[in-house]
């Protein structure tokens, strides 16, 4: 005997609201997804709550009333190398004083002085001249340039700098934008990628970013020989890394270079700060090529080298 139409339809909606019941509750995907964040934040507080690991503040106390760079901060760019650079002590006032002029000096070890910093660096001369020039004002000039950072480490700390109400921002950068850290040709590169390598950078203040970091590190260490460490600390950055003159590493330099600049002069645009960007300088003069490589567009350098000796 057929079933009529009624009992048909009426059956059919039963299913559906079957189905309907047994369907997953909204709710349920939230908490799924809120599990795993709760998760990562109880780590990372109970991380701080046990001071795990380093302290990555910019500026640390020095005293009651002084401020300076944190000798750590470096480990925000090194991740595998050691002996890791310092900046120098320069200390300045916590809270600036009303006649002040403040200075800060940022790149790496020629802004630094190297090799006859504190004393040789150009930092020292600009404060002697501002105080003959402006005798009525209190120069502060902070030199916060370290060895073997590049345009990475100096578009993280500038941040820092500007709430430090920075009068004036000096940079001389650009010897280390390959092999100083997180560059192109580095040991210690993540890439080409600038947004990655930004974004690393920021989740270093992370305890749960250092604890995973920490935890990578072990692992491979496990697999790899404890290298003597030899040369300076650019050389071992730099290690058996060689950059031919318009290749697809060169151009990403250049762009690593000229992004991070302009991010840098946004943020000091936006703080009305004015920055003096240096011009390198170098003494190529009876400089041996570091390395000749023939390509079919550019002589091997070492042979316009020799060529230059003989017209000279």
């Amino acid at each position: 005997m057929p079933i009529p139409e009624d009992q048909k339809t009426q059956k059919q909606d039963e299913k559906v609201h079957v189905l309907e019941s047994k369907k997953t509750p909204r709710w349920f995907y939230i908490v799924l997804v809120l599990i795993p964040i709760v998760l990562i934040i109880l780590l990372e507080v109970s991380l701080r709550l046990l001071n795990y690991g380093r302290l990555y503040d910019q500026w640390i106390p020095m005293g009651e009333d002084k401020l300076m760079l944190n000798p750590d901060i470096a480990y925000r760019y090194f991740y595998t190398t050691k002996n890791i650079p310092a900046a120098g002590h320069n200390y300045f006032d916590a809270i600036k004083n009303e006649n002040a002029f403040r200075i800060f000096i940022m790149g790496g070890s020629s802004a630094a002085g190297f090799p006859y910093s504190p004393n040789g660096s150009f930092g020292r001369y600009i404060k002697k001249r501002f105080e003959l020039v402006y005798p009525h004002k209190k120069i502060e000039v902070v030199n916060i340039a370290m060895s073997a950072i590049n345009s990475y480490a100096i578009r993280d700390m500038v941040p820092g700098v500007l709430n430090q109400k920075a009068d004036l921002i000096i940079i001389y950068a650009g010897h280390n934008e390959y092999y100083g850290a997180l560059g192109v040709g580095s040991v210690e590169t993540l890439g080409d990628t600038r947004f990655l390598v930004n974004t690393v950078i920021w989740l270093n203040r992370f305890k749960t970013f250092e604890l995973l970091r920490d935890v990578i590190n072990s692992i491979t260490g496990l697999f790899s020989s404890a290298d003597k460490v030899e040369g300076t600390l650019m050389s071992r950055m730099s290690k058996r890394q060689i950059i031919i003159y318009n290749s697809e590493k060169y151009n990403a330099g250049i762009n690593q270079f000229e992004g991070n600049l302009r991010d840098i002069l946004l943020m000091t645009k936006k703080k009305n700060v004015p920055v003096i960007l240096g011009t390198l300088v170098s003494n190529l003069k009876d400089q041996k090529p570091f390395e000749s490589v023939a390509e079919e567009d550019y002589p091997p350098s070492q042979n316009i080298f020799e060529k230059a000796k003989t017209e000279l």
